[in-house]
């Protein structure tokens, strides 16, 4: 029997379905009873006519029984509970720089901001407002505390790369704009083939305006004179003696042998060495830091 909160209630298909009105409403409402499916499922058909409601309770209620028969889910998503279920099919395909992409920027950029949100209500107008939201990410204060937050990491053996964000664009490239749109491309049009999305949202960058103009967004660099400079001083610094630099004789772990101060002095030129030829494959290459890291012999080979 209905419960005392359905007004009007009506069935049709065989009692599969329940049209009733809510307290204060009068919208009807839609109690369908799906076979292959835990509990009732309640949608509103969004009518006030009784023919009119039938029909969208009936349309709904067919959608349904399809996705029972074709083993699609029928539960509702968020925009995390969505990306989630993308990355467990989509991560394996993928090289070892994307999945650093993508779950960076998921975690940081999208999830903050789609992450809550069901996936009905995710509407062209909905994602226009996330590139104002994202160009302006680091200029606010979410952005501000982010950088203030990263600074006072330390290194860890599960973390020894922790980005300190010290040199963060605080407007972003509009290739890296297009970077972050083909993600969400991705993973609508994912969500819209399997049924997940009824609807796929327009995901498009927008020209950036005379404020946002990507000369504003790069970073300072070094001319060819201080360039010349900087590698002309790393030659001579990397041949260098480390005179004035000898470890204590009498420190905690007692005096130190002439060959351990040899030793010391060929590490410190190594380490410089390494220095100087990372800054100078930077140079040339024309690679980001962070590309760089991750450069394997395969990559080049």
């Amino acid at each position: 029997m209905p419960s005392k909160t359905y007004k009007n209630p009506h069935y049709i298909r065989d009692g599969k379905i329940l049209l009733y009105n809510r307290e204060r409403s009068s919208v009807i409402q839609a109690r369908l009873s799906v076979e292959g499916v835990k509990g009732y499922i309640v949608k509103s058909t969004g009518k006030r006519d009784f023919t009119e409601a039938a029909r969208v309770a009936e349309e709904i209620y067919d959608d349904y029984r399809y996705r029972v028969r074709h083993d699609l889910d029928v539960g509702s998503y968020t925009f995390e509970t969505l990306f989630n279920k993308w990355w467990s099919v989509t991560e394996q395909t993928l090289s070892v720089h994307r999945k650093r992409f993508i779950t960076g920027t998921a975690n940081r950029y999208l999830i903050p901001y789609f992450g809550s949100r069901p996936t009905s209500a995710i509407s062209d107008e909905f994602v226009a407002q996330y590139w104002d939201w994202r160009v302006n990410y680091w200029s606010s204060g979410e952005g501000e505390k982010a950088i203030e937050a990263a600074k006072k990491r330390r290194t860890t053996k599960k973390n020894p790369r922790i980005n300190r964000l010290g040199n963060v664009a605080k407007v972003p490239a509009k290739k890296t704009l297009q970077m972050e749109q083909s993600v969400l491309r991705q993973i609508f049009y994912w969500a819209k083939r399997t049924g997940r999305l009824k609807n796929e949202p327009l995901v498009k960058v927008p020209n950036l305006n005379r404020g946002h103009k990507e000369g504003v967004a790069r970073r300072p660099a070094f001319d060819i004179h201080e360039w010349r400079i900087l590698t002309k001083f790393m030659r001579s610094w990397v041949r260098e003696e480390s005179e004035g630099h000898q470890p204590r004789k009498n420190g905690k772990f007692g005096k130190m042998k002439d060959e351990e101060v040899t030793m010391v002095h060929s590490l410190h030129r190594f380490q410089r060495a390494m220095v100087r030829d990372y800054v100078l494959f930077l140079g040339y290459s024309g690679l980001r830091p962070n590309e760089a890291r991750q450069l394997r012999w395969c990559d080049i080979v």
